[in-house]
């Protein structure tokens, strides 16, 4: 939980941090001079670019040392860059120090599903799935309100304090049952599946560990794991597709902008509140709204939370395409409108967390075998990071060349795409067993 809140530090460093960069003041600013536009896509692009890497390798690290195991690793090297960012007085290695950064946290968002999904039942996947990506928001709201009140030095340093205690606590978790015994370590895995369901009795641990048996056992096809080892199968080019589509659709709704430059959006609109105070406000909304999917997934399903959640991430980005329009013109109706920005983003970061924001991240863990889970979750968000690194690159160059009203407009475009493929394509797991799963694809 706290390397999410610590990676989602990383995701919304860039808000705060281009207000102090393009200032002219050279004690807020490390840079002694204003970033310019290119420099603003070189930083919040290529991060997310160096991400693909990170979720196609780093992973494989977990069928080595285990689940448990690389998390720490790659918390530890998160810890290192982003002091390195902290420390950095030249684009260039700030650049650097966050791509690596963000690397080492894209993968580490593609091993903790699979690590969820190996711990907790089949009942309740999903939930602890939400439980997790609570502490996004959290950490966003951490990282806008640090922005406000310290240096540059001091609030990107801070950013790294909650991996002290990710680190510590780690030692005593549990390793993923499914791995200890995929590595012969029967005893440890029958340990495990005790500690992690006390509750019952000795026949239901039993039955769980039968389950666990029986997956690795379907999964003995022999096929040698690779990382093509998903496509060799219908299941696994099925379950592929279906779960990068849902990442394309997040990623393409604009929450990677909305998040990253969330004060300079704010700034640019001409609210009458500052955008580090507005992204403050938006943070706690954000916090709030998205304990919702963590009691009610379980209960309505996936598709139930994902398609109202969609349709309004677009409609709020429709109404600020409009706004940045009517800005445009210079319309006199922007100078009564100027609550609406705040709200749409609030609104936009509501209908997000209430389905878009965490459920993509739970559908990879549930639709892979655990013997190509980690190569297929990796090539799930590494096909995704591409989108990101795309749309966080051009996004700051397209607003200036063909204006901020536009690119919403497309986000709104692709979000209403989104929904018809969410209505009519995507399968629902609710309540399935991975067996079962697994035949749906074969049958899809």
């Amino acid at each position: 939980m706290l390397v999410m809140f610590s990676g989602a530090t990383t995701l919304a460093w860039p808000s705060p941090a281009l207000v102090m960069l393009k200032s002219n003041d050279t004690s807020e600013n490390p840079l002694g001079m204003p970033i310019q536009t290119i420099e603003v896509s070189l930083l919040v692009g290529v991060p997310f670019f160096i991400a693909i890497f990170g979720s196609l390798f780093l992973p494989k690290l977990s069928d080595l040392v285990g689940r448990k195991g690389n998390l720490q690793i790659l918390g530890i090297a998160m810890f290192i860059n982003i002091l390195g960012v902290a420390f950095s007085t030249r684009i260039e290695l700030i650049i650097i120090f966050l791509s690596i950064g963000t690397a080492c946290f894209s993968a580490l968002y593609t091993v903790i599903p699979v690590y969820f999904t190996e711990i907790c039942e089949d009942h309740n996947r999903a939930k602890y799935g939400c439980v997790m990506l609570l502490f996004l928001p959290l950490g966003s709201l951490y990282t806008y309100i640090l922005g406000t009140t310290c240096s540059f030095k001091l609030f990107t340093i801070l950013t790294a304090v909650p991996l002290i205690p990710f680190e510590i606590l780690c030692l005593f978790a549990p390793e993923s049952p499914t791995y200890l015994l995929s590595k012969g370590n029967r005893a440890d895995c029958i340990s495990t599946v005790e500690k992690l369901r006390s509750n019952k009795s000795q026949e239901e641990l039993a039955e769980d560990f039968n389950k666990i048996m029986l997956n690795l056992q379907a999964i003995n096809r022999n096929v040698k794991p690779s990382f093509f080892a998903f496509s060799k199968t219908k299941e696994g080019r099925v379950g592929y597709l279906l779960s990068i589509v849902p990442m394309v659709i997040r990623s393409t709704s604009g929450v990677p902008i909305v998040t990253s430059l969330l004060a300079p959006i704010l700034n640019e609109a001409g609210t009458n509140i500052s955008g580090d105070t507005g992204a403050i406000i938006v943070g706690i909304v954000s916090a709030l709204c998205s304990v919702f999917p963590c009691f009610v997934v379980e209960k309505f399903g996936r598709k139930a939370l994902l398609i109202p959640s969609t349709l309004g991430v677009g409609s709020c980005t429709l109404i600020l395409g409009l706004f940045f329009y009517l800005k445009h013109l210079q319309s006199p109706l922007c100078a009564h409108l100027q609550w609406l920005p705040i709200v749409c983003v609030s609104l936009f970061m509501i209908f997000y967390f209430v389905g878009l924001g965490p459920i993509p991240v739970t559908i990879p863990g549930e639709l892979f075998l655990s013997d190509i889970r980690s190569v297929g979750v990796a090539f799930v968000m590494a096909s995704s990071a591409i989108g990101l690194a795309l749309i966080a690159f051009t996004y700051p160059l397209l607003a200036e060349a063909i204006g901020t009203y536009w690119c919403f407009w497309i986000f709104s475009t692709c979000s209403f795409t989104g929904v018809l493929f969410i209505y009519f394509v995507l399968p629902e797991t609710k309540g399935k067993t991975i067996i079962e799963i697994q035949q749906i694809l074969k049958d899809f």
